[in-house]
This record gives C-alpha cells, sequence and structure tokens, in this order.
C-alpha cells in the first residue's frame, strides 16, 4: 500500500460483528433459539416478520446442536470466529490462520457461509443506519470513508475512487476474502473501500495472507519509494515500440518484517506489472504537459527546470490525495531528471519545440 487509511470506527456497521460473536458465544450452551441469542438493540429487527435473517440463524443454530455436536465443539466454533475476526494480528503475522473446525462442505459449513454472507448483506437494514440519516449505512460509511481518506485508492494510487454524492459507491472490498474466511464476511474491520479495477481484476478471490503477513489498511504503512528505470529506451523511429520499464517497490527504511507485506501487496494487485503499463502507456502525455503552459520553445535547462516544478505539482497532488496517478508521474518525473539518458530527455524537448514551431 502507498499510504494507511483512517478507520471509521463509529459507525454502526460496526456493531454486524458484535451480533456474530453474541450469536455463537450464546450458542455454546443454550440450546433454545431465541431472541436471547442476539444483542437487545437487534430484538426488534429480528422479530420482525419481514426479516428473513431470524431463519439463517435458527438453521445454523439447529446444526450447532445436530446429534455429533458436543459443548466443546461448539467453543471451539466460537473461538474459530473470534481468531479469524483478528483481522490485524493475522495481516501483521502475530497469531496463525486458525485451523478450520468447521468442515465447509457439511450442512453446517454451507448454512454458516449462507448466513455470514447474508449478514454482509444486511448491512444496510435500518438497525444500522446512523441516527437522523435516511441514506444507505454502507453509503454512509462510504461517505466517512472519503471524507477522512480522500480519493485516491491506497492499493494501488491509480485509479480514484467514485464520487460518494453520486447513486454508486466504490466497493467495499473483503480484504479476507470471503471465500477462504466465511467468518469475516460481515466484520467491518474487513471490510476496506477499494477501487473496482483493484479489487475486481486484480484482487477477486487471492488469499492476501499467502506471504504469511500483509499490509493491515488501518495500519501504520512504512513509507515506500516508488523507483522507475528504463531497461530499453523505445525506437524513435518506431511509435509502437514504448519501451521495457524496471519498477522497483522500496521502503524508504529498510525493514525486513515488512517485505513479505510489499511481496504480498504487489502479488495481490499487480502493481509493478500495472505501473509498467501506466507508463508505456502514457510517458508521452506526462512529458507535453511538462510545457502546456510555456508557449515558447524551451532550451535544455529551462526544460529541466519545467521538470522540476512538473515534479513539484504531482508531489503536492499527491499529498492531496485528490486525483490518481500523482505517485506514478512523480516517480517517472524523477527518473527524467536523475536518470535517463540525456539523448531521451533531448527527443522530448525537440519534439515540443518542433510542435510549438508547427
Amino acid at each position: 500500500m502507498f499510504f494507511g487509511l483512517v478507520e471509521i470506527d463509529d459507525h454502526p456497521c460496526y456493531r454486524m460483528q458484535r451480533v456474530v460473536e453474541e450469536f455463537f458465544e450464546k450458542s455454546i450452551d443454550r440450546c433454545e433459539c431465541s431472541a436471547g441469542l442476539f444483542p437487545g438493540w437487534l430484538h426488534a429487527t429480528i422479530q420482525n416478520g419481514r426479516c428473513t435473517l431470524y431463519k439463517e440463524f435458527a438453521n445454523v443454530h439447529a446444526l450447532l446442536y445436530a446429534a455429533e455436536m458436543t459443548t466443546a465443539s461448539r467453543r471451539a466454533i466460537y473461538e474459530q470466529v473470534c481468531l479469524t475476526n483478528h483481522i490485524q494480528e493475522l495481516c501483521l503475522g502475530a497469531e496463525p490462520i486458525p485451523t478450520s473446525v468447521i468442515d465447509w462442505e457439511s450442512l453446517l459449513g454451507e448454512a454458516v457461509v449462507s448466513l455470514m454472507l447474508r449478514l454482509y448483506e444486511s448491512l444496510d437494514l435500518a438497525v444500522f443506519r446512523i441516527e437522523g440519516q435516511a441514506e444507505d449505512p454502507t453509503h454512509s460509511f462510504y461517505s466517512a470513508f472519503i471524507e477522512k481518506n480522500k480519493h485516491i485508492c491506497p492499493f494501488c494510487g491509480l485509479m480514484q475512487f467514485k464520487n460518494p454524492r453520486g447513486i454508486r459507491r466504490e466497493d467495499l472490498d473483503h480484504y479476507f476474502h470471503k471465500s477462504g474466511f466465511p467468518l469475516a464476511a460481515a466484520n467491518m474491520r474487513n471490510l476496506v473501500p477499494t477501487c473496482g479495477t483493484c479489487n475486481q481484476d486484480y484482487k477477486k478471490d487471492k488469499n492476501i495472507l499467502t506471504d504469511g503477513s500483509a499490509f493491515y489498511p488501518y495500519g501504520t504503512i512504512p513509507a515506500i519509494r516508488l523507483e522507475i528505470d528504463c531497461v530499453a529506451y523505445p525506437v524513435t523511429f518506431d511509435f509502437d515500440d514504448t519501451g521495457k520499464w524496471s519498477i522497483r517497490l522500496e521502503l524508504v527504511t529498510p525493514d525486513p518484517t515488512a517485505i513479505p507485506k510489499v511481496n504480498a501487496w504487489n502479488r495481490v494487485y499487480a502493481i509493478k506489472q500495472r505501473i509498467e503499463d501506466e507508463i508505456r502507456e502514457f510517458a508521452d502525455d506526462w512529458m507535453k504537459q511538462v510545457a502546456d503552459d510555456e508557449p515558447r520553445p524551451v532550451d535544455k535547462d529551462t526544460f529541466t527546470t519545467l521538470i522540476t516544478s512538473a515534479k513539484k505539482r504531482a508531489e503536492e497532488q499527491g499529498r492531496r490525495r485528490m486525483e490518481p496517478k500523482q505517485i506514478l508521474k512523480c516517480a517517472f518525473y524523477d527518473f527524467m531528471l536523475t536518470r535517463a539518458d540525456l539523448a531521451f530527455v533531448e527527443s522530448f524537448r525537440r519534439i515540443l519545440n518542433d510542435h510549438s514551431i508547427s
């Protein structure tokens, strides 16, 4: 991740996790399914005849009391529910991924998965709405998230989140995918607004923890330096040749414990490949933007000054987190200033001057 996120931890949607844990905890030794298995503030919703959630809970509860189940097995399931939702600890590698005591292909496993997915869909029930607001709870959560974290996806830095004032919001991505971690499907600490490209095109159902640890989105993210270099410069007479680029994601302060997290980030979101693709597609445009406000032909020194100014603008816009790709543009301009072949830089200056003359 390029930067950490500020948690919206006071939103009513967070109460859903308490519903899950209380239900499984009380079901350890309560053989009768009733409203008493749930927090008092949920009773009216559960007992409403139009709400079908109770049937899902009742189905799971009945299977928890099947002939082969014991108090010890129900307690083990409750413990698995709790441990699976230690999102931060699991990301940091501070706790091992709990071994499942539930056979997910059994009737109980299928019922639990169905329940958890229904709970995720039920986050927009009125009971999770902010008092006095008519907005759907997950949309109000998204609006509060954007207000605190601004508009740029932290996982790629390339995409801008949808405007919360619109009728659509960005995805609430299951950071621990629901296919592998169904017991965390309705935990708001596992639901992170993510751009559609990161979530739907790249992450999909990949396990973020395969490398042993991962960035916790709402934790402290170490400073990452994006460094760009060119392995093979584009051939100037071939318009289809966009060169071959080298992308490095380096920790500003070396930390061996963070390396698996960087690797997981790159593996799941294909960051290096996506950045290289962006450079191949847009580098020409970025360099043309350098002299957009300079109508006169520029000499070499002036051109360097213009690139430096463009880099500073990208740095400032990157800090504001309102415009996408600024982290990448800043790194690209830094490459042009410090590591680029002089002939490559000069080719852009000549193109701009030829355009200005024409």
